[in-house]
């Protein structure tokens, strides 16, 4: 049982958060966003393209740094050294996806010098080089560049994404050499001091996950939760998935240490199925960590040995301090409850001495608990003594009131200054709306007048305006109706022509030919005597008569020359006294109509014409009245019958032949009016008036 105490120790002290899947990659910052945008050199341009091609694509990524180096001696035989900060850059990204941290400490350092030397501030490499330094141990060097970034970076980049990254790495060097206070101070900066912008998503996120870590270690669990769920509402609104599952492994996590072990299991085991899934080594060594650790309380020690191993190599080989401390401890944790001490130390001693060189106090303590729990297995109680106070005394330093104390105050401290913000927000928001209100009050006595002569002239003007764009309106309305009646106006004239000329071949070919055929048959009795008293040649003849007739009227109808001779009473009386041979009795009256323009009298004639038709084909009337009256400039016209009618409440009466009459109504300038109900009968009802018109 005091084994398993020692072992949630250690776990408490050495597992660091994840932020997301590749939160290694992300803390030492990805490969610049694309190609170089202007090169003078067509083969640096080429080198580089390439180089950055192979790193992205699915070929051999490890060629990419040949062509990287190649372009670096190509500028350098060139003279074309304003490309070499951008060079070293691609060549320590390289370096960093491989995991070779010390190579590519050395060219971002490289990079960010040449950017200085050129005037441009390398805030991007700056920030990678105090990931880079937290990932080999070199905390100190971590939190010198943090201070050197917070102290000169121009204030145009102040609020920038990798301004505040680096304030996140250098939270996490404190944090791991114990300054628990300091790390705390400094992710509170980061909350008040960065924008609530997407892009900054992930920068809050490690700052509420670290502070969830360092309340974790204090188990001020109603403070981790919290803090917690604000991390991963910001990972769900960002829809990073593998950032969200890093998210719940963190929970798992926080089980862990609450030894709610079925619920961390729970957690981890999806993760690390994810995890492998994806090729995301952060994260199964993180699952791997938590469930070889969790293995091992249950007494689960083969089980616990093989994920505590995956743990390792995995921190082995993405060469990660922390990871391969804590991989370390457990390996060591996990073969000490089984009793070989030996392989148990050959894990741990190199571990401390490495932890104790960086002054890593987090690892160093919990490092000298499990030498104090192998030597008092071998027997040497002394050595396990030694180990043991200076393990309480680490402990004390992490865990003593003094320490909670502190971290207590730097949030209160926080929470203090927002209020302040805030108050100090709406201070000013009062004294703002205070001095607006004088002022106010000031000028409304000085402008009280001024304001009713502008409202005077302003309500003028809108008067003005508002009849302006009436005008407007009206007379778009009416460019609108006057294309419209020119539209229809052609249309008439194009059937109108179509009609004189189907009259004409009517006429002068149709009719002039079945006239010389009645007169070729009519000589024919007399050379064939046979045919003077046949019935059917007769018959023949008036069969003939009747359609030359019928031809002719035809011909007239659609091009009475009554209308061009006598005007439009005159050729209306003809049409009539034709129609009422169809059994239709028409009543027509009309006063004295003088003559008027050839175009509308067609236009009227044709109306009424329509009109007409129309009571034959559907009225199923006998009786109808035609009847137009002319006085002082005003042409009244009036078609009614006693037919069946129909209801003009019922959808869509009108068909497309009313709808016609009414635009050619409206293209003469008249007026039409249509009643009519079942059984009683249609009334349609047409005035115009006269002006110019005339001959």
């Amino acid at each position: 049982m005091r084994k398993m105490r020692r072992l949630g120790l250690l776990v408490f002290a050495l597992f660091p958060f994840m932020t997301n899947g590749q939160e290694l990659f992300s803390r030492l910052g990805s490969l610049p966003d694309g190609p170089l945008d202007y090169v003078d050199s067509v083969a640096i341009y080429r080198m580089l393209d390439r180089g950055y091609k192979l790193q992205n694509g699915s070929g051999n990524r490890d060629s990419a740094i040949v062509y990287y180096k190649a372009a670096l001696r190509e500028s350098q035989l060139r003279n074309q050294h304003r490309h070499r900060a951008r060079i070293l850059t691609y060549i320590g990204s390289w370096y960093i996806a491989k995991a070779d941290y010390p190579s590519a400490i050395r060219f971002m350092s490289l990079s960010a010098e040449a950017y200085r030397q050129k005037g441009e501030y390398p805030f991007k490499q700056y920030f990678s080089l105090s990931g880079l330094y937290v990932q080999v141990g070199a905390y100190d060097q971590s939190i010198a560049l943090y201070q050197k970034v917070a102290v000169q970076t121009p204030r145009c980049v102040v609020d920038s994404y990798y301004y505040y990254l680096t304030f996140t790495n250098a939270a996490d060097a404190y944090w791991q050499k114990g300054k628990a206070d300091s790390a705390t101070k400094l992710y509170y900066r980061i909350l008040s001091g960065t924008r609530q912008a997407d892009t900054n998503h992930a920068i809050l996120i490690r700052a509420y996950t670290g502070l969830a870590n360092i309340q974790m270690r204090l188990e001020q669990w109603d403070k981790v939760w919290p803090l917690m769920d604000k991390a991963i509402a910001l990972a769900k609104h960002r829809g990073d998935s593998s950032e969200i599952i890093n998210m719940i492994a963190n929970k798992g996590t926080i089980y862990y240490q609450k030894k709610q072990y079925e619920e961390a299991k729970a957690y981890h085991y999806p993760a690390l199925a994810y995890a492998h899934r994806k090729n995301d080594v952060h994260l199964i060594y993180t699952s791997a960590f938590i469930l070889g650790a969790t293995l091992a309380k249950e007494g689960r020690y083969p089980e616990a040995q093989r994920m505590a191993r995956e743990a390792y190599d995995k921190a082995s080989g993405i060469s990660s301090t922390a990871e391969w401390l804590s991989a370390s401890y457990l390996m060591g944790c996990v073969y000490t409850h089984t009793g070989q001490y030996a392989i148990a130390k050959r894990y741990l001693l190199p571990a401390v001495a490495y932890a104790e060189q960086y002054n890593n106090l987090v690892n160093v303590g919990d490092g000298y608990d499990h030498l104090s729990t192998i030597y008092a297995g071998l027997g040497q109680y002394k050595k396990a003594l030694y180990y043991k106070e200076r393990q309480l005394k680490i402990q004390d330093s992490f865990t003593g009131s003094n320490n909670a104390g502190r971290i207590a105050e730097v949030e209160m401290k926080y929470k203090t200054a927002e209020k302040d913000k805030l108050l100090a927000q709406k201070e000013l928001q009062l004294i703002t709306e205070r001095n607006r209100i004088r002022e106010k009050n000031i000028w409304i006595g000085g402008l009280g007048a001024g304001g009713l002569l502008l409202a005077l002239i302003l309500s003028g003007l809108y008067t003005r305006k508002q009849q302006r764009e009436k005008l407007h309106r009206s007379y778009i309305l009416n460019l609108e109706k006057d294309g419209e009646i020119l539209a229809l106006k052609a249309k008439m004239e194009g059937e109108e022509e179509e009609r004189l000329r189907l009259a004409r071949d009517l006429h002068d070919g149709v009719v002039v030919k079945f006239s010389a055929v009645k007169m070729n048959l009519s000589v024919l009795p007399e050379r064939h005597h046979s045919l003077e008293g046949a019935g059917d040649f007769r018959q023949i003849i008036s069969r003939l008569d009747e359609a030359t007739t019928e031809l002719r009227a035809t011909a007239h109808n659609l091009l009475p020359d009554t209308l061009l001779e006598g005007g439009l009473s005159e050729a209306v009386y003809y049409f009539c006294r034709n129609v009422q041979h169809s059994g239709l009795d028409i009543d027509l009256q009309y006063t004295d109509i003088p003559r008027f323009d050839p175009g509308f009298e067609l236009s009227v004639y044709r109306i009424i014409q329509e009109l007409v038709q129309n009571v034959l084909k559907h009225a199923a009337a006998t009786q109808a009245l035609v009847q137009m009256i002319y006085n002082e400039g005003l042409l009244n016209i009036t078609v009614e019958d006693n037919g069946k009618g129909f209801g003009l409440e019922a959808p869509a009466p009108e068909g497309i032949g009313l709808r016609n009459l009414r635009s050619r109504t409206a293209s003469l300038k008249g007026y039409m009016d249509l009643r009519s109900s079942p059984g009683k009968g249609t009334s349609v009802y047409l005035e115009f008036t006269i002006n110019k018109r005339t001959n």
